[in-house]
């Protein structure tokens, strides 16, 4: 699962932007929950910058900790969410940031050159 930087306007609101940085990064699937509570338009300039191991069922049980079940379920019903990273997301290493699953400061590992799909395609 991937979790990115991003500029989420609170409520739509253009004039009361919240910076979400490598200290408090959002999942790539939280977007999504950002959108349906702020607003299709509420998310702006995502940068997914590492990668981490999560199962989508836990991480359906971390937002709805962080958003609450009735508004989780109307996103992701049941088994939590399908796409759990971005797509074409180009990864940083060497990154200190603090993962929200562990709520440890890490940095950040050298991703790969060729993402794992595209060495299939290559090869």
């Amino acid at each position: 699962m991937h979790f990115c930087k991003a500029y989420i306007s609170i409520g739509g609101d253009r004039e009361q932007v919240y910076y979400a940085d490598q200290y408090a990064p959002i999942s790539w699937p939280e977007v999504q929950m950002i959108q349906f509570v702020h607003g299709s338009d509420a998310i702006d300039r995502i940068e997914p910058f590492v990668r981490v191991s999560q199962h989508p069922r836990d991480e359906r049980e971390r937002l709805a900790n962080k958003y609450g079940e009735a508004k989780v379920s109307e996103v992701f019903p049941r088994s939590g969410p399908v796409e759990m990273e971005a797509p074409e997301a180009t990864l940083i290493g060497g990154v200190e940031w603090k993962n929200p699953i562990t709520q440890e400061h890490e940095i950040t590992e050298a991703p790969e050159k060729i993402p794992a799909k595209l060495k299939d395609k290559a090869a």
